[in-house]
């Protein structure tokens, strides 16, 4: 009697995934228990580093063309209402924004650090900017800079620095974008910040 129970129950199971793997699947069986969806952005590659518009109209991101963290990198802007995706920055090579403080309400623009040749450093861009609008904020021969933020004001962007090709040693820095007031370490180099 057990090895028949035993033989039912495993074709009953059989029939219900046969069944189960045949029907449609409910979308809505698969809302997330926090409420996030997924946003429609029709273009390919690895979306990271998503940031709101001030107004919360918008979104600001980094686009990996060859997958996770494999340049070169764009940065689009995707409007949320109207589902649609401005190219902010596109050159080659790996433009990235961070999540959070880089886009700015009061000087209305968006802050980013890119690998141009020599090295890298951070840009600035109208939000309204096209690829090429962007302008190089700072210039060291011998130090890297990225991963930027604005201070709310929008007046000063804080960042990491690393002297050229050293992975250690890293400062975290702070410039008025202006550059009336120049580099401030915030930081010690042995912290490794």
């Amino acid at each position: 009697m057990t090895k028949y129970n035993s033989i039912i129950s495993f074709v009953v199971l059989g029939l219900f995934l046969f069944i189960s793997g045949c029907r449609e699947i409910d979308p809505e069986s698969y809302l997330r228990h926090d409420n996030a969806s997924k946003l429609d952005i029709p273009i390919s590659g690895s979306l990271q580093n998503p940031a709101f518009s001030p107004n919360g109209n918008a979104i600001v991101f980094t686009r990996f063309r060859n997958g996770y963290n494999q340049e070169p990198a764009d940065i689009f802007i995707f409007h949320l209402a109207e589902n649609r995706v401005d190219t902010l920055v596109m050159d080659g090579s790996a433009n990235v924004n961070l999540p959070g403080s880089s886009w700015n309400s009061i000087n209305e623009s968006i802050v980013f650090s890119s690998s141009r040749d020599p090295h890298d450093e951070i840009f600035i861009i109208d939000d309204n900017g096209k690829p090429g609008d962007e302008q190089q904020i700072t210039d060291r021969s011998d130090y890297m800079a990225y991963e930027p933020t604005f201070s709310p004001d929008g007046q000063w962007i804080v960042f990491e620095s690393h002297p050229v090709d050293v992975e250690k040693q890293g400062v975290i820095m702070k410039l008025k974008i202006d550059t009336s007031i120049t580099y401030q370490a915030l930081t010690n180099a042995n912290d490794d910040c």
